[in-house]
């Protein structure tokens, strides 16, 4: 299945390595799905994981992103006009909806309704 994955699945993966999040996130890692990614998102990822409120371990958040900076499938997007909730997450739906993937998100609330956005409990 090709994904788009947004930055608050990363963040439970690493708050919680006995939840779904940690078994997707490790289900991406073990190449189950392909991944788009695009220098916007990478970004995201890059500066969330860093902060320090989380303290997550620099060698963790080196392995993740080399993995999608070598491994996802990277894009251009055009941005859309489609009313979004958060601007910020923009990004990510517009990398989902321009390579008719899923956007896998903890927060539905987030992203306009649309078949595209799936809950990460669609994974468990």
């Amino acid at each position: 299945m090709r994904l788009v994955i947004d930055t608050n699945i990363l963040v439970s993966a690493l708050l919680s390595p006995d939840g779904t999040a940690f078994r997707f996130l490790s289900d991406v890692l073990d190449n189950k799905h392909e991944v788009i990614i695009n220098k916007e998102i990478f970004k995201e990822y890059e500066d969330v994981l860093h902060r320090e409120r989380f303290g997550f371990d620099e060698e963790v958040i080196s392995y993740i992103l080399d993995w999608f900076r070598d491994n996802a499938i990277w894009i251009e997007v055009t941005k859309s006009q489609i009313p979004m909730p958060d601007e910020k997450d923009r990004i990510f739906y517009d990398a989902a909806k321009c390579t008719k993937s899923k956007l896998v998100t903890g927060n539905n609330r987030h992203y306009p309704v649309d078949e595209i956005v799936t809950s990460l409990w669609e994974f468990e």
